[in-house]
């Protein structure tokens, strides 16, 4: 099982500029193209997963549908699964048959029972490698409350870089790399803590 290190930092728009313009000035390189990611979140009837990322419970899982740009002909169902050991994902490629309904689905999940669509989010990718990190900037995050029978979104006023690094790769490597201060943000809790209406 493959663990990897996941190190995120919420930035401002100005902030996003600024630090951007400096990795490139010092070897910022181009991944993959930007492109925007959908992705529809699961959870059980009272929240489970939410509660227990939000405790800081271990291990914990998160469950999502994910589909890149508006191409819904390659979707991917992922358990993005945190231990003591660390961060591991399990992906699971879905051919096009077998996404008709997971819009509107419940199914059941090890551990956790039935779970159901709970939150769609949809945000601007951009991939970057620098000094051995892989780097990703997401911008214009929105979320969509999917429990609800009204049509209920809101915009995220902040940007989050993520940085992907191997197990092997030390702490004290990327601290001298970015010289920023890392954050929590989980977009699932974060998506679904800024409906204000929404009893946790």
């Amino acid at each position: 099982m493959n663990y990897r290190k996941e190190i995120k930092y919420v930035l401002a728009k100005s902030e996003l500029a600024r630090i951007k313009e400096y990795f490139f000035l010092n070897g910022l390189e181009k991944l993959y193209p930007k492109r925007i990611i959908n992705s529809f979140y699961y959870d059980t009837k009272n929240l489970r997963m939410l509660n227990e990322s939000i405790d800081g419970i271990l291990p914990r899982k998160k469950v999502r549908f994910r589909w890149y740009n508006n191409d819904k002909s390659n979707i991917s169902k992922e358990i993005k699964i945190s231990s003591e050991n660390g961060r591991f994902k399990k992906i699971e490629n879905l051919k096009s048959k077998d996404y008709i309904d997971f819009e509107r689905s419940k199914f059941y999940e090890i551990n956790y029972g039935i779970v159901e669509p709970t939150l769609y989010i949809k945000y601007f990718r951009e991939y970057f490698t620098f000094k051995k990190l892989r780097i990703t900037f997401d911008t214009q995050i929105r979320y969509s409350y999917l429990q609800s029978k009204l049509s209920t979104s809101n915009l995220d006023n902040e940007n989050v870089m993520e940085v992907k690094a191997s197990d092997n790769i030390s702490n004290n490597y990327i601290e001298k790399i970015i010289h920023l201060m890392p954050s929590s943000f989980s977009k699932y809790t974060r998506g679904m803590l800024s409906f204000n209406n929404l009893k946790i």
